[in-house]
């Protein structure tokens, strides 16, 4: 579907796609305190005096961002072939299945699931 391979090499059909991935990302440090993520895409914010402080949940969240691109402050993460794509389905290194993303052929609209 891109134009700029020779036409031998586009994609026809439906696109899947995959990514595999090291989860959960490592704690991070930031000014705010530490950040967490759960195998499940949980973020937990603990600030210096131990408060847990629940910050979304990443694969959840990202169905916004694949549903309103331009709105989302991670609209550059949306992938240009992103319109071509019918399903993502998320992996870790081991092979499991983390998160399915799907979009309705119909409205364009994506969903997510986990396994």
């Amino acid at each position: 579907m891109d134009p700029a391979l020779p036409r031998s090499l586009r994609t026809t059909g439906a696109v899947e796609a995959a990514l595999v991935t090291r989860w959960p990302p490592p704690t991070q440090h930031t000014r705010a305190g530490t950040v967490e993520t759960a195998r499940n895409g949980d973020i937990t914010l603990v600030t210096g005096n131990g408060r847990r402080i629940a910050r979304g949940n990443f694969f959840e969240d990202y169905v916004a961002t694949l549903n309103h691109p331009a709105r989302s402050p991670s609209a550059a993460r949306v992938p240009v072939s992103e319109p071509h794509v019918r399903a993502l389905t998320v992996f870790d290194v081991d092979g499991n299945v983390l998160y399915r993303y799907t979009r309705n052929a119909r409205t364009g609209v994506w969903t997510g699931s986990r396994p």
